[in-house]
């Protein structure tokens, strides 16, 4: 959590050195500036080396993906049909997906992509996988066989226990994990040890996982916490930091808080043997995430 806010820190030791300068109290001016230092590089080190893959991609291997986490109040799908439409994606990745948000997406694209995995709730952990490849495994919808024996037992506006749906595609004979991913956010001490022990399955995926290798979606941490370090360590890699612009912050984007600096905490993360040509961040949607589009392909 203390990694989340770094840049805010960073531009609040901005902001002290300045009184500091103005009353004259050069030590004070000198330790803040040299804190605000300190707290921006962490997040100004992800800008350093990006270096997009620009060798030309074979179409039958390309890969096109959308993630958005849609926010289960929102009431108008228009601005995500958007989005989706405009990048065309080959599969689509939906957290916070509730029965209304289903039947607009459905309603919408059901015909284009007919392959759905669908666990809709009326909570904050929904999810659906929408996609125009077949699937060439049986979808899995729960991290461990812990996390399914005890979904049906936990209701409420957060459930420890929802699905992150696992599918597999064929890509010019290659097969492809993709993993939607909405981890829960630190609240309290027992969301943060769920945190962790979700993020700790996710990375035991990441190093048993020989095929190549997508997660996406809602992490509720930034890429320099270390709950996405740890998946980094484990031989992912940040899409954002290979292709991406700026710093392409995706929370909030709804209410007073959108006026200030953002955070990312919204993420596509994929395996080395997998060439990352485009990430960008959608325009706004309606919900407090916005989308994350990723262009792909196999090496």
């Amino acid at each position: 959590m203390g990694r989340t806010f770094t840049l805010h820190a960073a531009l609040a030791m901005v902001f002290f050195a300045a009184i500091a300068l103005l009353m004259r109290m050069r030590v004070a001016a000198t330790l803040c500036g040299v804190l605000a230092v300190g707290f921006a590089m962490p997040v100004l080190s992800l800008l350093a080396f990006r270096k997009p893959d620009a060798r030309p991609v074979d179409p039958s291997r390309e890969l096109r993906i959308v993630s958005m986490n849609v926010l289960l109040t929102n009431p108008d799908a228009q601005a995500a049909i958007a989005f989706i439409r405009d990048k065309n994606p080959d599969v689509i990745l939906v957290q916070e997906h509730t029965p209304a948000w289903h039947k607009a997406m459905a309603d919408e694209f059901a015909h284009e992509y007919s392959f759905i995995v669908n666990e809709m709730r009326g909570n904050a952990f929904g999810q659906a996988v929408f996609s125009k490849r077949p699937f060439v495994e049986e979808p899995v919808k729960y991290l461990s066989a812990r996390t399914q024996a005890a979904s049906d037992r936990v209701t409420g506006v957060i459930g420890l226990h929802d699905p992150q749906i696992r599918v597999v595609i064929d890509l010019a004979g290659t097969p492809v994990v993709i993993q939607n991913v909405h981890v829960v956010p630190p609240a309290d001490v027992s969301l943060f040890r769920e945190q962790r022990a979700q993020v700790a399955e996710l990375a035991a995926i990441a190093k048993s996982e020989d095929r190549p290798l997508v997660m996406a979606g809602d992490f509720n941490a930034t890429a320099n916490s270390r709950l996405v370090t740890k998946l980094l360590d484990d031989g992912m890699r940040d899409a954002n930091a290979v292709a991406g612009s700026g710093l392409s912050h995706t929370w909030p984007d709804i209410g007073p808080l959108r006026f200030l600096p953002g955070i990312r905490i919204d993420h596509v993360l994929t395996s080395s043997n997998i060439r990352v040509h485009e990430h960008l961040v959608g325009p706004s949607i309606g919900s407090d995430h916005r989308p994350l589009f990723v262009c792909i392909s196999m090496q």
